[in-house]
């Protein structure tokens, strides 16, 4: 008869193990520091103690007990022991490391007692038919398992095919700035997993690299979906981790001592531009001049200037008196000539 087997999932979410997936199918997890625990931590981790806790199955349930000095915290609260749900973040210690609790079902069959002591029903043995030929095998994608850890949850699928986008029909649906309606797939062929971009782009990047053509993913590998966005870490078997980046913080620089502003000078016209000499062409040599012989004349003495004579009266000039007269006379005539014309009229 077919039984569920189902299957432990830690999710290393902070922690010395980030970004790890550890299953386990065990009827009891042992956590602690000691090296024969099923999840040990190094032992140098001085908050975790040797044997700090234990996840017990009970039927399909998981309950998780306490036995730290430190403590254990489920969502938020300490507690002893309590019965986990699908995607509890369990706290190991106050800044301890964090893991995110999942569980997995897979089907097993198993023979119970019953069937191994019943004896065999001869009535109902059927003569064996013969086997049938091999089929040549044939390159097609089966049904596989593929895990997407995002923040502390936990996504599974079981199908042939991962389709990562914004849009509602892909498989894991990542709401982000630059992630396009479809884009990435990853695929389970020839024994490997796969991973092809489908934003037609290249907008994702495979170890910073664009991702151009499909390409078989490794353990390790770095899937970034867009340049400054969400990275996955590729950890095998199909499963991917987000691996969160950490920006890198500007050095703090020491504040210097406040300097007093230095004084400014008080303005100053500049100074006037100097005309610019043009250099002075040399003068061709003048040939000296001789002197002449010149014969020197005597300076006549100044000469004495000498009274003009007195000249006395004409023969022929006219008196003054004599003017006078006539003047008067040609007056009164003129006077005596209007006045007659006058009386006359």
């Amino acid at each position: 008869m077919k039984v569920p087997n189902i299957v432990v999932q830690l999710v290393h979410i902070d922690g010395p193990f980030k970004g790890r997936i550890d299953e386990f199918s065990d009827e009891v997890i042992t956590i602690g520091r000691d090296p024969k625990c099923h999840l040990a931590f190094p032992k140098d981790m001085n908050v975790i103690s040797r044997k700090h806790a234990e996840i017990r199955r009970e039927g399909n349930r998981f309950k998780i007990i306490d036995f730290s000095t430190n403590g254990t915290f489920i969502r938020g609260e300490a507690i002893e022991e309590t019965y986990l749900k699908n995607g509890d973040v369990i706290i190991f210690s106050e800044e301890g490391p964090k893991v995110s609790f999942l569980t997995m079902v897979k089907e097993a069959e198993v023979e119970t007692e019953q069937t191994l002591d019943r004896p065999p029903d001869i009535a109902r043995v059927t003569p064996e038919k013969p086997a049938p030929a091999p089929r040549t095998p044939v390159d097609t994608p089966g049904v596989v398992a593929f895990t997407v850890q995002y923040g502390p949850s936990i996504h599974t699928f079981k199908q042939g095919s991962l389709k990562i986008g914004s849009d509602q029909r892909c498989d894991f649906i990542l709401q982000e700035p630059g992630i396009a309606a479809f884009h990435v797939e990853v695929f389970y062929q020839n024994g490997h997993y796969w991973i092809k971009d489908l934003s037609g782009e290249a907008r994702a990047l495979l170890n910073d690299r664009p991702l151009i053509n499909p390409t078989v993913l490794r353990y390790g590998d770095r899937i970034t979906l867009v340049r400054g966005g969400t990275v996955f870490e590729y950890m095998g078997d199909g499963k991917l981790s987000q691996k969160l980046v950490t920006p890198q913080q500007p050095p703090i620089q020491t504040p210097q001592p406040a300097q007093a502003p230095p004084v400014q000078p008080s303005y100053q016209p500049p100074p006037a531009p100097q005309p610019v000499r043009q250099p002075v062409p040399p003068k061709a040599p003048v040939p000296p001049v001789k002197p002449s012989r010149r014969k020197k004349t005597p300076t006549p003495p100044p000469s004495i200037p000498r009274p003009e004579p007195r000249k006395g009266p004409s023969r022929f000039s006219i008196p003054m008196w004599v003017w006078v007269a006539l003047g008067s006379a040609a007056i009164v005539a003129v006077i005596v000539y209007f006045v007659a014309q006058w009386g006359s009229q």
